[in-house]
């Protein structure tokens, strides 16, 4: 009788290991590695579901990147299947939210509607504004117009309201720490994607020092790049 337990038992034991081997390989055959940040307002203001949001995005982002959707694509970046996404394609053209054209080498590429990136546009210069606007008694230096190139590129894949709050955690750090506006960080250092300060945890640095313990944070180059940085403070 407890031969025969042992035996059921490394029989389900092989079984369940040959699941998970067979799992394995599925998600190895079909790695989905997209990401979407929905932005609420825009989803609502052109009445898209959730699963809309996400084809649409993806359809605006390979427009930018100037790559065709395909099967592979969708599959890759969202998870969705052919069977999903064909109601999708059919709810998104009746709303007037893509289309389709050809491209430099004559393929076929779907592209979003001005009505869709008119509404995208937007929201994001809203949102860009509130990131630009004094905060904590605190300025951005350096060139708004570079500062909001970065911003759009980053909005998509961390979202408008992640930056915004990022930037409002490093104006209060700030606020506790020098308060010569020469120590702001550069906007566009702020912001770059290889130096990755807007990713970094302000408000734990805030939260140290009032706790009177001492950050441990990169140091903050010298932001000063121009006399036109420095007239702009003076005008």
């Amino acid at each position: 009788m407890a031969h025969s337990k042992i035996k059921l038992f490394l029989y389900q034991t092989l079984i369940n290991m040959q699941n998970l081997l067979e799992l394995f390989k599925s998600v190895e055959r079909n790695p989905i590695h997209g990401s979407t940040v929905i932005n609420h307002r825009i989803r609502i203001k052109l009445k898209l579901s959730c699963d809309e949001y996400v084809l649409i995005d993806l359809i605006h982002k390979l427009m930018i990147t100037n790559k065709v959707l395909s099967k592979e694509r969708i599959r890759n970046w969202t998870g969705f299947t052919m069977e999903e996404v064909k109601p999708l394609f059919k709810s998104l053209k009746e709303k007037g939210l893509y289309g389709k054209v050809r491209n430099k080498e004559d393929k076929l590429q779907y592209v979003v509607t001005k009505r869709y990136q008119l509404a995208h546009k937007i929201e994001i210069d809203d949102d860009f504004e509130y990131f630009w606007q004094k905060s904590s008694n605190k300025t951005w230096t350096g060139s708004k117009k570079a500062g909001k190139m970065l911003y759009v590129k980053l909005v998509s894949k961390y979202g408008s309201e992640y930056l915004n709050a990022q930037k409002d955690a490093y104006f209060e750090y700030l606020s506790h720490t020098k308060n010569d506006w020469r120590h702001v960080m550069n906007v566009t250092t702020f912001l770059s994607i290889e130096k990755d300060r807007f990713n970094e945890a302000w408000s734990q640095y805030t939260k140290d020092i009032k706790a009177g313990k001492k950050p441990d944070i990169p140091e903050i180059e010298n932001t000063i790049t121009s006399r036109e940085d420095v007239n702009k403070k003076f005008e």
